[in-house]
Parts: C-alpha cells; sequence; structure tokens
C-alpha cells in the first residue's frame, strides 16, 4: 500500500483489465486517468497510457499510479461512400432545378408586373413585387448553398467567414419573405379594404433584407467561424 507518493515512469507498466459487453464498429475505448490540476480542476487525460482493444474487454497499459477508467466515445453510424454520393448528386441537383425556376419565375413576374403598372390595383401590384423578393430570396439560398460546395475546398479562414455569412443572410432573407408574403396574404384577405400604404414595398424591402444585417451584427462579433 502507497500513500502520499508520487508512482510514475514505471519501467513495468500497470495493467488493468476492464471487461464490458461487446463494443460497436463505430465506438472507441480510450484508457484515461483523473488528472487533478493546481487550480482544482480536474480533467480526464491519457498520458502514460497504452489502449488495447478487443471485443469483449479493454487492456490499459499504464506507467503511473492514480484512479483509472475507460472513455467510450460512440460515433454516429458511418455512411456508406456511395450513399453519400448519390446523396450529394441528388442535392446538387435538386438545388440546381431550383436557381433555374426560380430565375424562370422572376423572369415571369418581371413581365407580370410590367403588365400590372398599366392595368392593375395596388393590391395585385404589390402581390407580385412581394414575390418577386421571396423567390430573389431563395435563389441566393439555393446559390449559396451550391457555392459552400466548393468553397470548403478553399483552405481560407476570410473565405470560409464571407461564404457561411451569406449562406446565413439568405436564409434569414427567405424566412423572413415568407412571412412577409403571409402578411401581404393576410391584407388582401382579412382586410379588403383600405389597405393602400404609402412607400408600402420599400417598408417591406427593409424588414426583409435590412433586418437580415440587423440580426447577424451579434454574432458576426463573437462567433469564429472556423470551417464552412
Amino acid at each position: 500500500m502507497v500513500e502520499n507518493a508520487k508512482i510514475v515512469n514505471l519501467s513495468n507498466p500497470v495493467v488493468l483489465t476492464f471487461w464490458h459487453n461487446s463494443s460497436t464498429n463505430n465506438s472507441k475505448n480510450t484508457c484515461v486517468f483523473w488528472n487533478m490540476e493546481q487550480d482544482g480542476n480536474g480533467r480526464w487525460n491519457t498520458y502514460g497510457c497504452v489502449t488495447t482493444n478487443e471485443e469483449n474487454k479493454t487492456i490499459c497499459q499504464c506507467n503511473h499510479l492514480t484512479y483509472f477508467a475507460v472513455l467510450m466515445k460512440i460515433s454516429a453510424d458511418a455512411i456508406d461512400q456511395a450513399v453519400l454520393d448519390s446523396l450529394t448528386y441528388i442535392t446538387y441537383i435538386g438545388c440546381t432545378i431550383t436557381v433555374l425556376s426560380c430565375g424562370a419565375t422572376l423572369i415571369i413576374l418581371y413581365k407580370s408586373l410590367g403588365m400590372k403598372r398599366s392595368n392593375s390595383s395596388h393590391q395585385g401590384k404589390y402581390t407580385v413585387q412581394v414575390l418577386t423578393h421571396l423567390i430573389l430570396a431563395v435563389l441566393l439560398l439555393n446559390g449559396n448553398f451550391l457555392l459552400s460546395g466548393v468553397l470548403i475546398y478553399i483552405s481560407n479562414d476570410i473565405v470560409c467567414r464571407i461564404g457561411a455569412m451569406c449562406l446565413h443572410s439568405s436564409l434569414l432573407a427567405t424566412l423572413t419573405w415568407m412571412g412577409i408574403v403571409g402578411f401581404n396574404l393576410y391584407k388582401q384577405v382579412v382586410k379588403v379594404f383600405n389597405t393602400y400604404e404609402t412607400l408600402y414595398i420599400r417598408k417591406l424591402c427593409i424588414i426583409g433584407w435590412d433586418s437580415v444585417h440587423i440580426a447577424e451584427t451579434g454574432p458576426c462579433e463573437s462567433v469564429s467561424v472556423s470551417t464552412l
């Protein structure tokens, strides 16, 4: 029995065997010991320990004496590479079709807006303009998502930050314009009369686009984006 003594750098390591149920393929067992630091805080440490994993047991060989344990880290089930490639292709194809569809829809809405300027009420013109902004936000969201697949191969923190901010901004803008479309529909269906407002679309644009930058001001200053 050893009391009040620090036993380290043993020539013959201490061998401890931990018996357990069969480990899964996506689990990793690691021999650790509880390292108490000078500030009174402790954490698990692997220094001086060698781990040997077997089916029903984990063998630890350590060159010092202390309290030992085995930590089991279970990761998510690995996705087969063929399935991952298929999902990636489907995602890219779907986003590309969405971008092309949004571009065609914007052209149609632009022509429709030109026709409504001559013979239309304010409600019909506002609806087309609101839908145009929503489609534009969706187009930017899918375009930035496609672009992020290219930016992950660029080892540049600034480029990664810009790409993440653009993707975040387009997502917030899309959600905001969805809410604006619902608000505009409410005005048309519930408040049928006396719905005309001066600078109506300009006010909605301030909410739909400028609010995105306001929402990002806080996180951008405090959160470090290292990966996209």
